[in-house]
């Protein structure tokens, strides 16, 4: 749940930073030619320096999910749940 929580929340920062540092970027006084090219550079820069840890966590969500999944299908009887299958006497 934890992880799940941190995913999310690295997502969500991974895309709202970009975002918002290119409107404080726009919203600059002043005449600069290439402050196009510089504010995409920064939002990229910016979401990739939080997108990167969120690939790593979301990863290790998927994994972590895997093992739990397995380890449930491990631990059910292998007998179809202690049912007995339509004909047997079950003595």
């Amino acid at each position: 749940m934890v992880l799940t929580c941190a995913v999310i929340v690295l997502w969500t920062i991974a895309v709202a930073l970009p975002t918002w540092v290119l409107v404080v970027i726009a919203q600059l006084l002043g005449e600069d030619p290439a402050r196009t090219q510089r504010s995409i550079v920064i939002a990229i820069g910016a979401f990739l320096s939080i997108a990167i840890p969120a690939v790593g966590a979301s990863a290790g969500l998927f994994a972590l999910r895997r093992h739990l999944r397995s380890d449930r299908s491990a631990q059910r009887p292998a007998s179809g749940g202690g049912l007995v299958p339509p004909g047997a006497s079950g003595r």
